[in-house]
């Protein structure tokens, strides 16, 4: 099973700042949005929380 921690849930205090969530309940983000020309390669991804993924929208 795969494990890991938010990278925005890391950089807030409160109990999710270490909480590892399970690959399921994560989401591949953009960096830059790929609608405002991000690529889809290693350099412009990560991996956040579905809350934090879909709060970003289309920044």
């Amino acid at each position: 099973m795969n494990l890991r921690n938010c990278l925005d849930c890391a950089l807030q205090d409160g109990s999710n700042s270490t909480r590892i969530y399970k690959l399921t309940e994560m989401d591949a983000d953009h960096v830059t949005a790929w609608s405002k020309g991000g690529t889809s390669d290693e350099k412009n991804c990560q991996m956040l929380c579905r809350h934090h993924n879909r709060s970003k929208g289309n920044k």
